[in-house]
This record gives structure tokens, sequence and C-alpha cells, in this order.
């Protein structure tokens, strides 16, 4: 019995670990820590998949640089890519946008430059309190990574890994937590987020995750526990 329930363990672990979680959770709440972003080493793309938010949202790319959780973080070394509305100009500072949405899907990707072995990637969301036309920022930002480096203190960049090459970004875009009211005061109040994760879906070709050290930490106390039960249980066998 305690054979079986540590190799369920193990498997629990193993996918928090390695596997991701799927856009969309089931379960209406936000996806646990997943690890960081990281490149292969050489050219890293970004494809744009869907989007079904009916918030006007922009995707940014940071490289390396994690801004987060600031809610006015420098853009000057940043690029941004996409708006799920479609628009050429950034809501934030009206800067161009490197590609529009595409009118069929997974055809248009973007060439992020090359990238060592371990390079983190930091993709942001903004996300307009109100559509405006002086493009004054006035909004809420969310980043990829840890929940930390968002204002609500949530996953906000949930990440799948499709094949050793590929990883899928899904942004959620709306902020809740229930830390102080303030928090999310940007927010529309009459959004509530059901961790949808839908505002953006893009695939980062060249990227995969790399756990964070506790869920490494995790995998390797359950490896080690699961080999020396593996041996007590021969060694019962034996004298059996």
């Amino acid at each position: 019995m305690r054979f079986r329930t540590l190799v369920s363990a193990l498997g629990v672990a193993v996918g928090l670990t390695f596997g991701g979680v799927s856009p969309g959770s089931a379960t209406g709440a936000p996806v646990p820590p997943q690890g960081t972003l990281t490149a292969l080493g050489g050219p890293v793309w970004a494809t744009f998949v869907n989007k079904t938010a009916v918030l006007v949202s922009e995707v940014w790319f940071f490289g390396s640089t994690n801004p987060g959780p600031s809610n006015s973080p420098n853009v000057s070394g940043a690029t941004f890519l996409f708006a799920n509305n479609g628009a050429q100009f950034s809501q934030y500072n009206h800067a161009t946008a490197a590609a529009f949405t595409p009118p069929a899907l997974n055809t248009q990707s973007i060439f992020l430059g090359n990238f060592a072995a371990g390079t983190s990637l930091v993709f942001g969301l903004y996300v307009p309190q109100l559509r405006n036309t002086t493009f004054a920022p006035s909004g809420r930002w969310f980043y990829t990574g840890a929940p930390n480096v968002n204002a609500d203190d949530n996953v906000h960049g949930n990440l799948t890994v499709l094949n050793p090459t590929t990883t899928q970004v899904a942004f959620e875009d709306l902020c809740r937590g229930p830390y102080s009211p303030t928090v999310c005061a940007a927010d529309n109040p009459h959004f509530v987020s059901a961790w949808e994760y839908n505002a953006h879906l893009f695939n980062v070709q060249g990227a995969t995750v790399t756990p964070e050290p506790i869920s490494l930490t995790l995998f390797g106390t359950g490896a080690a526990g699961l080999a020396f039960l593996r041996r007590r249980r021969k060694k019962q066998q034996s004298e059996a």
C-alpha cells in the first residue's frame, strides 16, 4: 500500500514539475507555480494561436528582464508584439505592434532574437482600463513567471509544454486577490476572474519550462523514496 501511495505522489510531482497545466483550468482557480520560461539556445519565435477574451489587451516581450510587479514598467527595451483586437498602436504608449492579429490562426510568427540556453524569457500583458485616444498608461500589467511578479500574487501566464521545443503561453487578463481591493483597482469591478487563461494564446518556439527549485526538490525526494522502497521490497522477497 505504501508503495502505491508513493508512486502516486511521485506521479503528481512529475506532473507538476514537467507537465504544465492546460489552458483554461476547469477548477476555476489560478494555476500553481510552474517554473520559468527559458530559451533552449538559439532562435526564439512567437506564434499567435488564439484569443477569446472580451477585454482589450496587448502582449509585450521583455526579453530576460522581469519588470514585475510594476504597473508602470520600463518598455524602452521591450517589444509590443500584438493586440487581441488587431490594433496597430499600443494603448500603453502608442508603440507600433510587431504584428497584427492574423486572420488565420498559427500563420504569423515573430522572431524574438537569439538567446543562450537557460535564458529566462519574460512576456507581459497590458490590459487598458478604458480605451482612450491619449494612450496614457491607465490599466493593469501582468507577467509570466512566479506569482509574486504580479500585483495580485497569482500566476497570470499559464505555461504548457507542447513538445521538446515549443511552449504555449496563455494569459489571464483579470486581476483578483484577497489582499486589498486597491490591489486590483485598475480592473473593471464588474468582471470577476474565472481563471480561463484565454486573453491571449501564443506558442514560443525554442523555449521550454525550467522547474522552480522547490519542484525539483519534490521530484528528487519522491524518486529517492521510491528507490528505497524498491530495494526494501526486493530484500523482503529474497528473505521470504
